[in-house]
């Protein structure tokens, strides 16, 4: 009986065949499913469907695919706000398949949707120096006190630094989009999952978010996005995965 754990023996195995080494593994989907109720249609049920995966440290991956494909559904499953309703989900060799969000977040996972998730009656500051008391949890330095200079280091690459003192409810939505990213670097996660990152941003934006994708992957973590924009995953991503009716292909 495999114990669930672990990542099964013969799909490891059948990582280090492809010279992929199962110490660097941060996530590994075993056939996950997750499919919506259908109501009065003949078309197939919304969702994914038995999607395998192995998903390293250090590596920048790209999820493509047309509008209803099934790419949110997928993230979201990873991430905790949805349960595979078959299949499951390994996060550092350990099933984490009906984990909610939180204790993913634990373990050293962060999601970003695409819904304004701040603090909006709370200044900048206090929203980023929260993500930073998160990241002791677990953070890729565990180092607190490099978080000062990096505070300034992300306020300033993110265009935010002149915004700390203003509450989040005054600003526009590029803005917020802003701090809510520079909030993913201040927690330095092992796993990030980035859906419609550049979302209601301008040039400025868009560049110093694909800098802090890439500064993501050198500090070593496992960063998977999605963007209605190709062009931003091709600029980033080393390998790329496509969705079509729920079901995953290779690129």
């Amino acid at each position: 009986m495999m114990n669930r754990q672990q990542v099964p023996d013969e799909h490891t195995h059948a990582l280090e065949g492809q010279g992929i080494s199962a110490s660097r593994i941060a996530m590994n989907l075993n056939a996950v499913t997750y499919l919506y109720p259908k109501y009065l249609s003949k078309r197939p049920a919304r969702g994914i469907r038995e999607i395998t995966l192995s998903l390293e440290l250090g590596k920048i991956y790209g999820l493509l695919g047309a509008n209803g494909s099934g790419k949110s559904t997928l993230l979201k499953v990873l991430a905790g706000e949805l349960y595979p309703q078959q299949g499951q989900i390994y996060l550092f060799e350990q099933d984490c398949s009906y984990l909610p969000m939180w204790k993913r977040a634990r373990r050293g996972l962060l999601y970003l949707n695409q819904k304004n998730s701040l603090a909006e009656q709370m200044t900048v500051k206090w929203n980023l120096d929260l993500a930073i008391k998160a990241s002791k949890a677990w953070s890729l330095s565990q180092s607190s006190s490099t978080h000062p200079q990096s505070l300034s280091q992300t306020t300033e690459q993110m265009g935010i630094a002149h915004l700390l003192a203003q509450k989040v409810s005054t600003l526009s939505g590029g803005e917020k989009r802003r701090v809510e990213l520079a909030r993913v670097m201040l927690r330095q996660p092992q796993v990030v999952i980035l859906d419609e990152p550049f979302a209601a941003l301008d040039q400025q934006g868009i560049e110093a978010t694909l800098a802090m994708i890439k500064a993501l992957k050198d500090l070593g973590a496992l960063v998977l996005l999605t963007d209605h924009q190709n062009k931003y995953i091709e600029m980033v991503a080393q390998q790329r995965f496509f969705l079509d009716e729920g079901k995953l292909s290779f690129i």
